[in-house]
């Protein structure tokens, strides 16, 4: 097995952490922030732990390749691929679910129905269909082949389900659901059973490396640059402030070059550098001298182009009107 694309943190995933630690806990938008931050990262958690199961892959041979996260054109669109898996005989999706409580599978409407217990009562969460779901993904795929001229592979795809301690039922089509669906425990065989089912290679090493580089050049990761208008957010209401690497808290001071917690004692020499990519996730891709000093709260325009110049970040325009790039 050869990961040819790491699982990273995704930019919503970052948005939104530097988000929750800058808005006023007192602020009425940080709750649905850490809502749906807290849903990201268990989605995120739920796609770290397939890892181990793929891992403990055995008698299927070593030359395949893993693709994370990875995001291809398809029309005027883009489509996301959680985990993908390129075997010389065949390519296999896998979408990851990490949900808890009671998960009802009803692939006649379309949905997954999420059971859950909230203050004692049972709420039920309407999702789409994850089968649907990585089925559409499988033919933008072979739609995005055909376009790039790769060699055709068979395309499987499968739904793992990760949280072992949810209770997984069938309403509709449970034949369909049977076939797509897996727990994370039982990955490992259902590789091997479609690695199986396709025992004759279409590919050569050769060919298999071309296309591993086409789908590498082929990846466009998410941008988002209308982050605080999702939210109904506005800059004045991020807070300011180096943030300290250790605790979270805002408010670290510059002292003799180094960045000091008030609240842990933490030093750091390079804490306004985890700032200055807050700001970039949430305000804008360029920073001037004079807004880097409003953020961190340093007046002094030599020690602020000190801070920005001994990181190598590029910029452009003379002294005054510089801005620098944090992109």
């Amino acid at each position: 097995m050869i990961v040819k694309k790491e699982r990273q943190l995704s930019q919503v995933i970052q948005v939104l952490t530097a988000l929750d630690r800058r808005l006023h806990p007192n602020n009425p938008k940080r709750a649905q922030v850490k809502k749906e931050l807290a849903g990201y990262l268990s989605g995120y958690k739920g796609e770290e732990s397939i890892d181990y199961f793929l891992e403990l892959l055995t008698g299927i041979g070593e030359d395949f390749y893993v693709f994370h996260d990875i995001r291809l054109p398809f029309k005027n669109h883009y489509f996301q691929i959680d985990t993908l898996l390129l075997f010389p005989s065949f390519i296999l999706i896998l979408e990851v679910k990490n949900h808890s409580g009671t998960v009802v599978f009803d692939p006649a409407f379309q949905q997954m129905i999420q059971k859950i217990m909230r203050d004692g009562l049972e709420e039920e969460l309407i999702w789409d269909d994850p089968i649907e779901q990585v089925l559409r993904q499988s033919a933008q795929l072979g739609e995005w082949i055909k376009v790039t001229k790769q060699p055709y592979l068979p395309c499987e795809s499968l739904v793992v389900m990760t949280n072992n301690k949810t209770k997984l039922t069938v309403k509709s089509h449970q034949s369909t659901v049977e076939k797509y669906v897996t727990r994370s425990t039982a990955l490992g065989r259902r590789i091997k059973e479609l690695y199986n089912k396709y025992p004759r290679e279409k590919l050569n090493k050769k060919d298999l490396k071309k296309v591993v580089k086409v789908l590498l050049s082929g990846n466009e990761p998410f941008r988002n640059t209308n982050t605080l208008d999702k939210y109904g957010v506005t800059s004045n209401e991020i807070l300011r402030g180096v943030h300290c690497l250790s605790c979270n808290q805002l408010g670290m001071r510059l002292n003799k070059g180094q960045w000091e917690c008030p609240n842990c004692k933490f030093r750091s020499k390079l804490a306004h550098i985890e700032t200055l990519k807050d700001f970039s996730l949430l305000l804008n891709s360029t920073i001037s001298i004079s807004e880097f000093g409003e953020f961190i709260g340093v007046k002094s325009p030599t020690t602020l182009r000190r801070l920005l110049n001994s990181e190598f970040i590029s910029f452009s325009g003379k002294t005054k009107l510089r801005r620098y790039f944090l992109v």
